[in-house]
């Protein structure tokens, strides 16, 4: 019987060896310097395994994190670094056998846990702060916080309703028409945006959309 085994997992290559000589846990990650953490019991306490390429031997990882890898449970692998998405892994151990693997990462661009998290406060302060401006009727002011936000995040269609609403409540309806209708451009099933549209549409005495959009 063949002592090596294949299994594929998304990106993740992954290459385990049961039964044989123990062997080594080679992590890879592309690109490398990734901080690898494996999360231990139900609390999901993280404990570092340093940053790729790691190597080291089942005996290693046992006495570094106390854990038994032997123990037949799931090993959850993540993999973080500034500047690309974190990645989670749940690799299945061998109860009452020897185990070693070999896994390569690809991580992809994009922002961090910490960092979106950051932007989506971010982004919550600046529609916060719009709608207070409108609160107190400064709409110029409202719509101009908006617009900041709608540079950076042009298909903000939560961005695109709220500018609607003000302008709308500034009596600017064309503007309003074609804010909402752009948000719907982004996500037809928007019912306050539906809802406006056709509002507004009747106001200005113009067609209804979908006729609108059949010309």
């Amino acid at each position: 019987m063949k002592c090596l085994k294949m299994i594929n997992i998304i990106t993740v290559s992954l290459v385990f060896y049961a039964g044989c000589v123990s062997k080594p846990f080679k992590i890879n990650s592309e690109p490398d310097n990734a901080e690898v953490s494996i999360l231990i019991g139900e609390d999901r306490e993280k404990k570092s395994l340093g940053q790729t390429p790691v190597i080291k031997t089942k005996k290693e990882i046992e006495e570094l994190l106390d854990v038994d890898l032997n123990s037949g449970e799931v090993i959850n692998i993540v993999f973080e670094k500034d500047g690309y998405r974190k990645k989670e892994l749940w690799i299945p151990s061998v109860a009452g056998g020897n185990l070693g693997f070999d896994i390569e990462v690809s991580l992809q661009q994009g922002l961090s846990s910490k960092d979106e998290t950051k932007t989506a406060d971010q982004i919550i302060g600046k529609l916060f702060l719009a709608q207070n401006y409108a609160r107190t009727q400064q709409f110029e002011r409202a719509v101009l916080e908006i617009d900041k936000l709608l540079e950076d995040y042009p298909t903000l269609t939560r961005a695109l309703t709220m500018k609607g609403a003000i302008l709308y409540a500034n009596n600017t309806l064309k503007e309003s028409l074609e804010t909402y209708e752009k948000a719907l451009s982004l996500d037809p099933e928007i019912k306050s945006a539906l809802e406006m549209s056709s509002k507004i549409r009747k106001k200005l005495k113009m067609p209804s959309r979908s006729l609108a959009t059949k010309k």
